[in-house]
């Protein structure tokens, strides 16, 4: 993903899904590692497909805080790239409103 999206600093990122071709034909980019990035106050903002390697399944963006995975501040999903970028911009709201 470009890096200019983000706000935070970019720690990881895989993310080689084209939206413009069937996630049927692209199953080896379908993993649950595609973005991580990091922000102030232990905030992590994570994106994932899942199920890994599903076509079926969907991209997941988590934010956790101090990497409380099993409490995630915020949690949604999606399976198209503009309500991606709608999510990763809710996401950067509710960190930044959050963040000290």
């Amino acid at each position: 993903m470009k890096k200019q999206i983000f706000k935070g600093k970019v720690k990881y990122d895989e993310m080689n899904i084209n939206f413009d071709i069937p996630f049927e034909c692209q199953h080896e980019n379908l993993t649950e590692d595609l973005v991580q990035v990091e922000y102030d106050d232990g905030f992590l903002l994570d994106i994932g497909w899942y199920p890994d390697g599903d076509p079926n399944g969907e991209i997941a963006v988590f934010v956790v805080q101090n990497y409380d995975w099993d409490n995630p501040v915020y949690e949604e999903r999606c399976n198209d790239l503009p309500s991606l970028l709608n999510i990763i911009k809710a996401a950067e709201r509710i960190i930044s409103n959050n963040a000290k």
